[in-house]
């Protein structure tokens, strides 16, 4: 995908705020069921488990098998991001990863993550005749979460722990134990239950989405400092 693709998916959430509901963006839609591609029934039970009952999620406490799993859905949440280059996917895949990581200084700080991944995507893109820059494919600014990040994030925590599609989980559980335990492993990745409110009121309408994650990201979007954006002030 070219920059001129990436303007035109900058400029299509910025615009979103004009609009009276959320509406999915030109960025290609990530369904949960690409983010938990590769994985065997076991190994999404095995992330589930493991998702639903820690009190913090770190890679680090999981066992072998767990830890190698959840890796293939952050893999999966990395491509999906259909950055402009391999380089680009792999930066994503290491900075979201660190998310969940304990020993990474991206750990529960989704703000640390996008700056970083601005670096990494500008460096990557340095040469005189490319025009590539972190913070226009990213939609954000140093020191601020990206609505993709944040996004991604979700659909990572979302995919582990419903670990296949949505409405599946939902016709099992019901609409409350999905915010319930969405909410909950939200504030164990970032620390903050400040937008659990949101959650509650979006995930009926989430789930009628093809991208679950981007979808709740934007509705963040639409109700932080600066609305309507493409980045969150809230952290």
């Amino acid at each position: 995908m070219n920059i001129e693709s990436y303007k035109k998916c900058s400029s299509a959430i910025s615009l979103q705020g004009r609009e009276k509901s959320v509406r999915k963006s030109s960025i290609r839609a990530t369904s949960v069921s690409d983010i938990t591609d590769g994985l065997s029934n076991q190994e999404k039970t095995d992330v589930s488990t493991t998702l639903t009952e820690s009190k913090d999620i770190d890679i680090n406490t999981m066992d072998v098998s767990t830890q190698q799993a959840f890796k293939k859905i952050v893999r999966n949440a990395a491509e999906s991001l259909d950055l402009p280059s391999e380089a680009d996917t792999n930066d994503a895949y290491i900075q979201l990863l660190g998310i969940f990581d304990s020993t990474s200084e991206n750990y529960n700080n989704l703000s640390e993550a996008t700056s970083n991944l601005i670096d990494d995507i500008d460096s990557n893109h340095q040469s005189s005749f490319d025009f590539i820059s972190g913070s226009d494919v990213l939609a954000a600014q140093h020191g601020t979460v990206s609505v993709r990040l944040l996004g991604s994030t979700f659909n990572i925590l979302i995919a582990g722990i419903t670990g296949g599609p949505l409405s599946s989980y939902v016709r099992r559980r019901g609409f409350s134990a999905l915010a319930a335990a969405l909410e909950s492993r939200l504030a164990a990745t970032i620390h903050s239950n400040q937008f659990g409110y949101l959650i509650k009121g979006s995930v009926g309408a989430m789930v009628k989405f093809a991208d679950p994650g981007l979808y709740l990201a934007q509705v963040i979007d639409q109700h932080d400092k600066i609305r309507n954006n493409g980045w969150i002030e809230a952290w």
